[in-house]
C-alpha cells in the first residue's frame, strides 16, 4: 500500500522534470556509479588494470567477478565522488592511446 503510493509519487515527479532538472539529476554528485554497481551487484570482484603495452586508463573500470554464481567479466566506465576522484579518473571520460 505504502509502497505503491511511493512508487505513483515517484513517477508522477519524474515525468514531469525539464530538461534542466533532468541534467541535474544525472550530475548528481551522490548518484551512484559503476563501482557503487558492481559492489552491489556482484561478488568476489577483481579489478584488472593495464594492458602490459601502454598503460593503465583509471576511467576505465575492467575484471571478473561472480554473478549469481557464474563467473563473469566486467567493463565500465568511471567517474569519481568528488573533486579528487574525478580528476584521478579523468572525469570518467577513457583516453585510449594509439601505437
Amino acid at each position: 500500500m505504502l509502497e505503491n503510493k511511493a512508487k505513483d509519487m515517484k513517477a508522477d515527479i519524474y515525468s514531469n522534470l525539464s530538461p534542466w532538472q533532468k541534467v541535474q539529476i544525472a550530475r548528481h554528485p551522490a548518484r551512484p556509479n559503476t563501482l557503487d554497481f558492481i559492489n552491489a551487484l556482484f561478488t568476489d570482484f577483481m579489478e584488472l588494470h593495464g594492458d602490459r603495452l601502454y598503460g593503465d586508463d583509471p576511467a576505465v573500470l575492467g575484471g571478473i567477478a561472480r554473478y549469481k554464481g557464474t563467473s563473469v567479466t566486467v567493463i565500465g566506465h568511471l567517474k569519481g565522488h568528488d573533486t579528487k576522484e574525478n580528476v584521478t579518473r579523468n572525469f570518467g571520460m577513457a583516453h585510449p592511446e594509439f601505437p
